[in-house]
């Protein structure tokens, strides 16, 4: 950029380190969560907090949080007299928030989304493991997350926007590079679809391999059965987490909170990937929509402390019946795991942070090391049924400084924010790795970053227990 960035907002009133921040899908709302275990809930209108409440202990902190709007059966017209309710459907917005402790709370919002004093969480998911890694969720509504609003940003909501607020604007008008319209793979996709949402795809990847009922609660704890035995929600949604292992992951009903499949390797001769290679920890986790190349099924990404980044089938786990082994109690030695469809070592260091774009074609990742690492993931047909799958590194993003504490991609997947240990928020161009802009403001580590879902905002925390909001387009600034 021509002139040296600054934010157009800054937020503070946070006493730890701000470690995790989600948009509500209008874009009204931004959430930050920090180390002490206080969520705020801030209204971008006025730059205040909306609402404040301590949801997670501060020897747990928050590490992860996202916004899901859904629908639950409204139960809250009934006749006293007969007892008889009248069941609706009532929108909500649940709040998924994740501790160091292995705990992941869901907490439902008020109608002007805010935390309600002293309401317990509806859900929550009980793993006792620390863990710094988060847990990804994958929802069937449009406007839940970048998700499910990421390939329609670029078509209707993009050409309802104002003139600069395009993909194609702010990359020539604000950051002055080149970008080519790859409109064709899109148009694909739109093809294949017909007259289907992206909306429908997510219900129908997930509705395909998973129906909430009631004997979903069999497979949980005793405690965990007392906290989830409401209405499953209606819109179908799963979450990846990691489980009672630091190795594994778990992926689970985020609707009912029925356990699906676990994830992991093994530490004997029927390890998941060849006896020389071990991943260790689990560090990220990313759920999302596999193309059409692989029927859209469900994927799972997972970056490990081995710099290994892996890909799995949720929907053959699922399907090979993987649930048995996601009960509470089963020994993980006696679970023969799914085999990986992908892996690829892509760091010397520890993954600390991982995106895959909504098309499933793509990925950044990024670790403890000086470097981002841009991938994409080919498909390719082996025969009439079976399609080989790999990872593939399409550009190293040199860093001058080590260290990321996360990553996230643009909604259209062309553009690339990093939040850097040295403070700064580091903004490239996928496809090529060329540096596109430099915000600096943090005077302390960067541990989050986001960008907005139809906008293209970017906010970002850091230790310092700030939230800065930097608009690409700078119309703030005129």
């Amino acid at each position: 950029m021509s002139k040296e960035a600054h934010p157009y907002a800054v937020l503070r009133g946070h006493q730890g380190d701000v470690q995790a921040l989600t948009f509500d899908h209008s874009e009204t709302h931004l959430i930050s969560g920090d180390a002490h275990g206080e969520v705020r809930i801030w209204d971008l209108e006025d730059l205040r907090p909306r609402s404040i409440r301590r949801l997670h202990p501060a020897s747990a902190g928050i590490i992860h949080l996202k916004l899901w709007r859904t629908s639950i059966h409204d139960t809250s017209s009934a006749d006293n007299k007969s007892n008889k309710y009248t069941m609706t459907n009532k929108k909500c917005s649940v709040l998924v928030t994740q501790g160091r402790d292995g705990t992941i709370h869901m907490w439902e919002l008020d109608d002007q989304l805010r935390i309600v004093e002293e309401r317990p969480p509806v859900r929550s998911f009980i793993r006792d493991a620390f863990s710094f890694c988060r847990f990804s969720l994958l929802a069937a509504s449009r406007d839940l997350d970048t998700n499910a609003t990421a390939s329609a940003a670029s078509a209707s909501a993009a050409a309802a926007a104002a003139a600069l607020h395009t993909p194609e604007a702010f990359a020539e008008a604000v950051l002055a590079v080149d970008v080519t319209r790859n409109n064709q793979r899109d148009a694909e996709m739109k093809e294949e679809s017909s007259v289907e949402s992206l909306a429908g795809v997510l219900q129908n990847a997930i509705t395909g391999i998973h129906t909430c009922s009631s004997s979903s609660f069999s497979s949980m704890s005793s405690s965990e059965q007392e906290q989830n035995s409401r209405e499953p929600y209606k819109e179908a949604a799963l979450i990846a987490i990691p489980s009672y292992s630091e190795k594994v992951v778990e992926v689970c009903c985020a609707a009912c909170c029925a356990p699906l499949a676990m994830f992991l390797q093994k530490e004997n001769g029927t390890a998941a990937l060849p006896e020389h290679d071990r991943w260790g920890m689990c560090m990220a986790t990313r759920l999302f929509i596999g193309p059409k190349e692989v029927n859209n099924d469900v994927l799972l990404a997972v970056g490990y402390e081995s710099g290994y980044v892996v890909l799995w089938s949720v929907t053959a786990a699922v399907q090979a019946n993987a649930v048995a082994a996601a009960e509470v109690g089963v020994s993980l030695s006696s679970y023969s795991p799914p085999k990986p469809l992908a892996y690829a070592k892509l760091h010397t260091e520890p993954i600390m942070a991982l995106d895959i774009d909504s098309n499933g074609y793509s990925g950044v990742s990024g670790s403890a090391e000086d470097a981002l690492i841009a991938f994409s993931i080919n498909y390719t047909s082996a025969d009439a049924t079976t399609t080989a799958i790999t990872i593939t590194p399409t550009a190293t993003i040199n860093l001058k400084k080590q260290g990321v504490g996360d990553v996230a991609l643009r909604p259209d997947g062309k553009i690339i924010a990093s939040a850097g240990w040295d403070g700064k928020i580091r903004v490239y161009k996928k496809s090529s790795g060329k540096a596109l802009a430099v915000f600096k403001y943090h005077s302390a580590s960067a541990s989050a970053v986001v960008f907005s879902p139809r906008k293209f905002l970017i906010a970002s925390g850091a230790r310092d227990g700030t939230v800065a909001l930097w608009d690409i387009y700078s119309t703030h600034n005129k």
